[in-house]
Order: structure tokens, then sequence, then C-alpha cells
């Protein structure tokens, strides 16, 4: 098994004083990085370094859209501190999302800068639009539950285009039950505080959590919704990993999830 070292390549890009010390980064999208390099990985004639710059490009824009994402929208002028974190969470964000550029255009991926362009485009687009649903009607919890998940994997559909036709369906599919996982799996932790998040790793924003609450079902009967959709995601990915007749990506596949399978065998009723 190949080891997967994203999140420590991506130190290098992330690790700076001004923003370790002024700013509260978001938690990092890895179960969804994970499974795009575990899928490049596979593919015939990729080298690791390959499949580790897309996976790393792909990263670094996730991270710098999930910042700008806790930025508080709020006009109303703050001390010097908070505003100067504000700014400076602005500079990371754009900082973050620029450097795909780079990476991708120096491995000569030229056509995924077009893509993945496009693909923040419709993520930005679909966040506006369940704001202003939210805003103006109420919405189910399973409404807005879906519409997080189908956020948080807009930007790696293009990516599917690189993993051959053998294992786009499972790669797709694979792709919407771990967005399931780590959504439920947000709401879960936010339940334990007794707050639910309007967004997930992919729209997180703080303000928004505490305004948008009592939109979604509350207490027991949300964290009992939300555990039972973990759990039938996890079944459903075990079904998944018998349909691929790779044994080492069924073996990186498992790794994957331990993380999902040990936050389901740990929770507690939320009274």
């Amino acid at each position: 098994m190949r080891t997967y070292r994203i999140p420590e390549l991506a130190k290098k890009y992330v690790d700076y004083d001004m923003i370790t010390t002024h700013t509260e980064l978001p938690p990092l999208a890895n179960a969804r990085v994970r499974l795009l390099y575990t899928f490049l990985i596979g593919q015939e004639g990729f080298s690791e370094a390959e499949a580790e710059n897309i996976a790393l490009a792909v990263y670094l824009v996730q991270l710098g859209m999930d910042t700008h994402d806790l930025i508080d929208a709020e006009p109303i002028r703050k001390e010097e501190g908070l505003m100067r974190s504000r700014q400076l969470n602005v500079l990371a964000g754009d900082y973050f999302s620029s450097l795909f550029y780079e990476l991708l255009a120096g491995a000569g991926r030229i056509e995924l800068i077009s893509e993945l362009s496009s693909s923040v485009c419709e993520v930005n687009r679909k966040k506006v639009n369940l704001y202003t649903k939210l805003a103006q009607s109420d919405l189910s919890s399973e409404v807005i539950f879906n519409s997080q998940v189908e956020l948080n994997k807009e930007l790696y559909l293009p990516i599917s285009s690189l993993i051959d036709s053998a294992h786009q369906h499972v790669w797709l599919k694979l792709l919407h039950e771990v967005s399931c996982c780590e959504i439920a799996v947000v709401h879960l932790n936010n339940a334990a505080v007794s707050s639910v998040a309007v967004g997930g790793p992919s729209l997180v924003n703080v303000k928004h959590t505490h305004d948008l609450g009592n939109r979604l079902l509350t207490g027991q009967e949300h964290y009992d919704w939300v555990t039972d959709v973990l759990r039938q995601s996890l079944e459903r990915i075990q079904q998944l990993l018998s349909d691929v007749q790779s044994e080492r990506l069924r073996e990186e596949l498992r790794e994957l999830i331990q993380p999902f399978v040990s936050k389901l065998r740990l929770l507690k009723p939320v009274l």
C-alpha cells in the first residue's frame, strides 16, 4: 500500500506564522481528497507524483473555499484584532485557491485548470442558491443535507474524466457516499454542542450556523436521523467495495472509511 501524504505535502503551503497565528483554518476535506488520490494512483500510466500533484491541487482549492466560508459576512465594524483576522482569512483563502494554477500548469494539466475553475464557480452558485432558499422558506433537514452533499461532490466531478471507464461508476458512487459520511459527521459533531451546521466541510459559515439552526430537526430527533444516514452510507460503501476487483484498492478504501466506522461506534445519544 502506498503512503498517503497529501496533508504533509500541503504543509509547505499552509504552515506560515501569519496564517496559523491570526486565522482559524477549517477542517480539511481529507476523505474526499484521499478517495481521489486512491483512484488516480490506480490508473494505468499514472505515476505517484502525477496523482499527488492533482490531489494536492484539489486539496488546496478545497481549503481555499472552506477558508472563505469561515469569513463573517456582517458589515459591522469589529475591534482591530478581529478585523485583521478576517482580512487574513480572505487573503489566505485567495492564496490557497490560487496555488492550483501553479501546480497543474507545472504538471502540464492545463485542461484541469479550466475544469476546476468552472467547478469552483458552480459550487459558489449553488451556495448562493441554498442560502437564498433558506432565507425565503423553511427547508427540511433532508433537503439541506442533500444540498450539502452535492456541494461537497462538485469540485471532484471533473476528475472523473481521468478515471478509466471500468472504475468510473464505483468512483462516483463512493464519492457520493463519502460526502454523505463527511456531512453526517459534521452534523453529529455540531449536535453534540447543540448546534447544526448549514454547510459542512464545503459550506461552513460560523454566523449562519446559529441563525439557521432552527430550520433543521433539533435534539435527539435530528441526531438519530443523521446517525442513521451515516450507518446507511457505510453499509452502501461496504457493498460497493465488493464490486472492486483490485485487492489493493479495496484495502485502501477500507482504511479510508475507518474514521467514519470508528465515529459510528462511539456515538452516544444527545439528550
